[in-house]
Order: C-alpha cells, then structure tokens, then sequence
C-alpha cells in the first residue's frame, strides 16, 4: 500500500479543491507487464497527477482518452495488448500498445466529480489511517446488475463466511473465493469469480506501508527519511534533543518525537509494519534505542556503525547482550546491503534497500542470476539471521 498513499493524499487534495479526477486501477494481467494487478495511477486535467500503471507505454493514452471513455460518469475497462509487430493489428481489437512485452493488461478507470456520493479511494483512505490491512473486491467485468462494475466490497473476517454453495447469494460466493485464493496462494492480489463466470473481481490484500522508526537527527539521517517517504513509507524521526535544527531537516517525516523514547514506543507497538533504524551517533542514546527496538514488534532493526560498536551496545544491554534466535534475525549490524556505499545519499540506499527485502523476505541478489520471473514469489522463507558474533 505504500505507492497508495500518495494516490490517497491527492485524491484528497483534488476533492477539497473541487477537481474532478480519474483513478485508473490495474485489475487483470495476462503474460508481462510492468505492473501487477492492484497498481493504480491519478489522472487530473490533462496530467497523471501521481501513480503509474505501465513503465510509460499507457500512461499516454490513458491522458488522452480516460476523460472520454468514462464521459458518461461510470467506470470503464479498457484492455491493452502489447505486440512486436503491425501484422498482429486487426481493426476489431481493443485498444493497444507495440510494447513488445509480449502481455494484456485490463484496466479499470473511475471517474470521480465534486461532491459524488461514492469515491474509490474512501476504503484506501479509512485503512490507512488505522495502519490496518484490508482486503478488498473490487468488480471489474460483470453481467448482473445487483453487482455493477467498480463497485467494492471489504472482506469480512475469516470464519464468518459460509460453505459456498449454489443457495448463498452472489456477494458471498465471490467473498469465500477471494479469500480463498489470497490465503492458498499467499499472494496480495488475486481474481475472483462466480462459478457461472457473471462477475470477475479483483481480490487484493492491501497492507498499509511500512512505518520507519529512525533513531537519531543528524545529517545522515535526512537521506534515509527522505528515501523511505520517496517510496510512501510513514516515518517517525526520534532526537534525543530537542533541537530547532531538527524540524527543519526532517521536514519530510510524518511525525518528530523529542526526547521521550517512550512515546516511540508507544508508536511501534500501535504500527502494523514497524521497522527500525539506529543511528543517533551517541553510545547512550544508541543503547536505549536498541534496547527499545529489540524489545518491540519491529521487523527490521539496523544499526549504524561497525560490528564492534553494536557488541558493545548489546553488551550494555540488560543480560550482557544474549540475544533469542528471533531477536538475531531482526537485528542487521552493521546496517545496510553491500553496495560499496560510502556518501550519506549511498549509505541511505544501502539501508532502506535492505529494510525492503527483509520486507519482501528476499536475498536481495541480482535479478539477472533468478531463474524464475521477475514478479516470482520469494523464494527466502525466512529472514537471514544477522551476522554479528557478541563477545562474551
């Protein structure tokens, strides 16, 4: 969920001032494509205002022609084909594009006028808020008409549906497949539909985005914050000191704590994807904080520094820094994936690079030496432990 964030905010922004806008959504996939099913983009005017739903081949069109195609204010599903040559045009097809991709995407666009009684974006909006994860349906081809197009339901909790079977209405049926398809295959997005084939949905598993916890305001601090906010990450900032510097540097966090490391705790505990980062450059300082982010739910804890400086943190610790084989796993010191990094910009891509894979649960090897597709699931089941060796 964290490219949706931003789509949120804008789509907020375009309401208050009284703009009409499209969202385009990518629902169905066939073969290659850029982005998955799920992908959504913001059209205002004549501009893709933020998202994308290609690598830039149907942005275009979209642009062009999104504002006619739903001219009659309801949700249209446009299909594009990508082919390598003219000879596989034929004037009866839907729209295209020679991408050479050598894939069909569908996708769903929705008019949204000032003041309408529904908005697309309102479930995204409400889970975002909460830090919640939601599964939602979202019809995208249908022949009923007590199930349109573009309509949207959340899925109940599990064990409240019944059996599908032939008497349960529609909505229920569709329901218990949608979940059915996004626990087997472990997946965020899925298509769903009845047994007649009527309605097809797209089922997605929308988690709200990671929420960085970075221990420490120095100037080294500012690339991490400003890299995860790049990719719709929320951010707490924590400086031990209150200081007027801090605002002003970290202008781009979601939230500044001074002085209380209670209150960060507080934070991570009430986020659903807490990571965490240490670097506040100060022995005391770093120990709270790393006795704070071991003790919490966070995922990913890095900290900044060579190896023998986290042993003698952890060694400070409550019980000379024996760490559990779950605590080993979240811990990564020194920060960062090896990318030769050495300017606080590289440094920076290092640590939030691997903040994602552990995210993903991926090795974070080189795309070129997998021999399955790029959009394969993980293959890593679990997080590598953290190499550091505590001298006792």
């Amino acid at each position: 969920m964290s490219d949706i964030k931003d789509i949120v905010r804008a789509g907020r922004s375009l309401r208050e001032a009284g703009a009409p806008f499209l969202l385009a959504t990518v629902v169905n996939v066939r073969g290659s494509s850029y982005r998955r099913p799920g992908a959504r983009m913001l059209i205002a005017e004549d501009r893709v205002v933020v998202g994308s739903v290609s690598g830039g081949c149907l942005e275009g069109e979209l642009v062009r022609r999104g504002w006619w195609h739903t001219r009659d204010g309801g949700p249209a599903l446009l299909r594009f084909e990508s082919f390598d040559d003219d000879d596989n045009d034929s004037g009866d097809r839907p729209p295209h594009a020679r991408t050479g991709c050598g894939g069909m995407v569908e996708i769903l666009l929705e008019r949204v006028e000032p003041g309408a009684a529904s908005d697309p974006l309102e479930l995204l909006d409400a889970a975002i808020a909460d830090e919640a994860t939601v599964e939602m349906l979202t019809v995208f081809r249908s022949r009923r008409p007590d199930m349109p197009v573009g309509v949207r339901r959340v899925l109940p909790p599990v064990g409240r549906l019944a059996a599908a079977v032939p008497s349960v209405a529609p909505w229920t049926v569709l329901l218990e497949r949608a979940r059915w398809s996004l626990t087997s295959d472990s997946k965020s997005f899925a298509i769903a539909s009845l047994p007649d084939g009527s309605v097809e949905a797209l089922a997605e598993r929308l988690r709200p985005p990671p929420h960085l916890f970075v221990f420490g305001s120095g100037p080294d601090a500012a690339p991490v914050v400003t890299l995860a906010r790049t990719l719709g990450w929320t951010v707490t900032v924590w400086d031990p000191r209150a200081r007027f510097q801090t605002k002003a540097r970290f202008a781009a966090a979601d939230h500044l704590v001074a002085g209380d490391l209670e209150a960060v705790r507080a934070r991570i505990a009430a986020s659903a994807r807490p990571l965490a980062v240490i670097m506040a450059h100060d022995l005391e300082h770093d120990r709270q904080a790393l006795q704070l982010a071991l003790s919490s739910p966070a995922s990913y804890v890095g900290v900044l520094g060579p190896r023998r400086r986290t042993e003698r943190l952890l060694g400070a610790l409550p019980g000379g820094g024996a760490l559990t084989d779950e605590q080993r796993r979240r811990l990564h010191a020194p920060v960062g994936l090896q990318l030769g990094a050495e300017t606080p910009d590289e440094i920076a891509l290092s640590i939030v690079a691997q903040a994602q894979a552990v995210l993903a649960l991926s090795a974070a090897g080189h795309l070129r030496d997998q021999a399955q597709p790029i959009h394969a699931a993980a293959t890593t089941t679990e997080r590598p432990a953290a190499r550091l060796a505590v001298r006792r």
